[in-house]
């Protein structure tokens, strides 16, 4: 197994090691997240929002490049009554990889920062009872110093949320990257 391939597998070994001592500890995540839901008769639109602190990133759906390293955000809705459709991430970012591509070549990655609000559309479900809308991420959260911890949760609506966070929602179209070779602006 090549050197830089061993180098990310120890790292990513320390991360679930210090994941594990910091649920010991009850350690606060670097993210936090709300998930509001609007509906209007048979339509429904949610958002998911992630908060993270100065310094880490979340990886998209989608990677990038075949030899990027990372795990695929996924996020899911049930619950509410509603069919839910995917989740439509916003614009990725591209993150640089240096060293840890192919034979130890530098590589890149599809990632957010900040503040990332995913949108979910829904449609109501015939015969469906009404109860709460949850949500569901699993996530790798990666800080600047190369270490990444495993981030699980689960929401139950928190109310129909401020207009500023649907103020951007996004379809299907907008999600895809653009340009798989060029970054892509914040």
């Amino acid at each position: 197994m090549p050197m830089y391939r061993m180098r990310f597998l120890f790292c990513a070994m320390m991360s679930l090691l210090f994941v594990r001592a910091a649920h010991a500890l009850d350690f606060a995540a670097p993210a936090d997240a709300a998930l509001y839901v609007r509906t209007d008769g048979d339509a429904a639109r949610a958002v998911f929002e992630l908060r993270l602190q100065n310094g880490w990133h979340v990886y998209h759906s989608d990677l990038g490049p075949k030899d990027a390293i990372g795990k695929p955000t996924t996020l899911t809705l049930s619950g509410g009554g509603f069919v839910w459709q995917p989740a439509v991430f916003p614009q990725p970012v591209r993150l640089e990889e240096p060293g840890l591509g192919d034979h130890g070549a530098d590589t890149w990655v599809w990632a957010h920062t900040g503040t990332v609000r995913f949108s979910i559309s829904g449609t109501r479900a015939p015969d469906a009872a009404a109860v709460p809308v949850s949500a569901r991420i699993d996530a790798l959260l990666c800080g600047e110093n190369g270490s990444c911890i495993p981030y699980k949760k689960e929401l139950v609506s928190g109310g129909t949320g401020p207009d500023a966070a649907f103020a951007m929602f996004l379809t299907a179209s907008d999600s895809a990257p653009s340009g798989k070779e060029s970054p892509v602006p914040p």
